[in-house]
């Protein structure tokens, strides 16, 4: 019931745990197609740093995104009939391409998705939460890993020094937990870490210089967060960095030359906002905005741009708009 009760206030949908139908519902007080909020559908004016690419086949939110020599995967995430899909679609950013590719072991949403040597592990998420699955991109394969103890959905992932992080998420309550998974290591099992001093779900994680960035979310108070933490993995610790001007969850981040970008999001109403971390200065800069709000959308890197594919917007639609910021 707390997973149901974050994703209501989120304005996300709702899945009941274990089944893969999603029932849609938001407050009266923060729903966006509400008449009395219709400003919230008001559109910022475009700018010259995104750029529309061709849309992905399948509308769907609460996807995850990954990289593997130079294409975009996407996996699963929930549909415009709110079900919850096992569908993996590819995205070659060279020829502004989409192609279907073999279909998840089963339908998950609120997932991750990392790529690591020459597979990317599809870890947790409603539907699986302690499933840990590794695509092989050339084979168009799935395989069974070792699963993820803690289970959960909402969390974040990233690799950082040829290992995966699997960080915060949701499973009964907010977590502060923070798992290890080296895929390459003997025994190959998850190590539990240094906890962040807070729970949060719905966060951004992004790797620079070996060091992880846990960003922004909501916490079991259901208040929205801007609070950063900075993990040492050669330390195992954390520590508190300057906080994002906008708290939110549900954000697309990517790293890019050093620095992180964070895109949209969710914080009683879709977002538009672009701000960008140094974590050399340990300072945040805002930035021109997206074109529209939008929110619970994949994020990926190549060749220093980045891709923001499909999510939701201020009036609840499902999307599979595909937008390419360049940063430089």
């Amino acid at each position: 019931m707390r997973l149901a009760r974050h994703l209501l206030r989120t304005g996300l949908p709702i899945l009941a745990a274990g089944a893969g139908l999603f029932f849609g519902c938001t407050p009266d007080f923060d729903n966006p197609l509400d008449p009395a909020n219709a400003d919230l559908w008001e559109t910022p004016p475009a700018t010259s740093l995104f750029t529309a690419r061709a849309p992905m086949p399948t509308a769907r939110s609460l996807l995850a995104c990954a990289v593997f020599n130079g294409k975009i995967y996407a996996f699963g995430g929930t549909d415009t009939s709110g079900y919850v899909i096992d569908k993996v679609e590819e995205y070659d950013p060279s020829g502004n391409v989409w192609a279907a590719r073999a279909a998840m072991p089963s339908g998950r949403s609120e997932l991750t998705a990392t790529a690591l040597d020459s597979s990317i592990f599809v870890i947790g998420g409603e539907g699986g939460m302690w499933a840990n699955e590794a695509y092989d991109p050339v084979a168009d394969s799935f395989r069974v890993a070792p699963d993820e103890p803690a289970g959960r959905a909402g969390a974040a992932a990233c690799e950082a020094n040829g290992k995966i992080y699997l960080i915060g998420g949701l499973n009964g309550s907010c977590l502060t937990d923070v798992g290890e998974y080296d895929p390459d290591a003997v025994d190959s099992v998850w190590k539990s870490k240094a906890p962040m001093s807070a729970d949060r779900t719905g966060l951004a994680a992004c790797a620079v210089n070996g060091r992880i960035y846990a960003i922004g979310g909501e916490n079991s108070l259901w208040a929205y967060l801007g609070t950063v933490e900075e993990y040492n993995p050669a330390t195992d610790s954390w520590a508190t960095k300057a906080s994002m001007p906008t708290p939110r969850r549900g954000m697309a981040a990517a790293a890019v030359n050093g620095k992180i970008y964070v895109f949209g999001g969710f914080n009683g109403s879709f977002l538009d906002k672009v701000e960008v971390y140094d974590p050399a200065l340990d300072s945040w800069s805002t930035l021109a905005p997206m074109k529209a709000p939008r929110g619970a959308m994949g994020c990926a890197v190549v060749g220093n741009k980045i891709y923001l594919i499909g999510g939701r917007n201020s009036q609840g639609q499902y999307l599979n708009t595909v937008e390419e910021y360049n940063p430089e």
